[in-house]
């Protein structure tokens, strides 16, 4: 169900992009944080349509990384992940509860021989 970041020695995957979650955009339901980004990232009508069909945000995620991406992706991937982390705790008051109860100092960088993720940094500075 996704790793997510780790906080005070324990992953919290509800954190995580992968984590499921209710995120409507333009009447479009995405079932996790990982779905909406996949989906932006590809540049097919088709795989999008397999993003949304995905069972679990590690599906969407295996989906996304097998399309080809729009032209420009690295340019605005950065915003897309913002916004994905910003509407799943939007939709999902509950997961943005247990965010705000989480103190930033708190989160580690990365487990021992991991690196901290982008989505790492961003869910700490919201």
């Amino acid at each position: 169900m996704g790793k997510g970041p780790w906080v005070e020695g324990k992953r919290v995957p509800e954190l995580g992009l992968s984590w499921p979650c209710r995120i409507v955009e333009h009447r479009t339901l995405f079932r996790s944080a990982e779905h909406y980004y996949q989906y932006h990232r590809c540049l097919k009508e088709e795989d999008r349509e397999r993003i949304l069909a995905a069972q679990t945000g590690e599906e969407a995620a295996r989906l996304g990384e097998e399309c080809e991406p729009q032209p420009d992706w690295d340019e605005y991937k950065s915003l897309v992940m913002g916004r994905a982390i910003e509407l799943k705790y939007h939709h999902e008051p509950d997961i943005a509860e247990l965010l705000e109860a989480t103190p930033v100092f708190r989160f580690q960088e990365a487990d021992e021989g991991e690196e901290q993720t982008e989505m790492d940094k961003m869910i700490q500075e919201h």
